[in-house]
């Protein structure tokens, strides 16, 4: 139960916002589609920003379901639960006002530890 709430937790946090803002002073969501992900990240901030939240964003997905299933050994169906709330916190961030966020792909994709 513990790690859903980290996984949740971790996938809530909204890294493209969080480092644009503090190293550039600039909000991805107002640039292009106001999605708050890697695309605008790389507008705002060229290369180095956008590469940094997809390495964070994918990581913050996949630590989580990997701890999940080689370091605790979870059954699958408690794997499944860690693995849910990652794009789920994606999608509803408390820390965005429960707002939608980024996109599946790259959560689904490192989901699959």
């Amino acid at each position: 139960m513990v790690l859903v709430l980290v996984s949740y937790l971790s996938g809530a946090i909204p890294w493209s916002v969080w480092l644009s803002r503090g190293l550039y002073r600039a909000d991805v969501r107002a640039v292009a589609d106001g999605n708050p992900g890697a695309a605008n990240a790389f507008r705002v901030g060229g290369w180095r920003l956008g590469v940094a939240v997809t390495l964070l964003d994918f990581f913050k997905a996949f630590l989580p379901v990997f701890i999940a299933r080689w370091g605790l050994q979870l059954p699958d169906a408690q794997l499944f639960w860690v693995a849910l709330c990652r794009p789920l916190a994606t999608h509803f961030r408390f820390s965005l006002g429960f707002g939608a966020g980024g996109r599946w792909s790259r959560c689904s994709a490192s989901g699959r530890a």
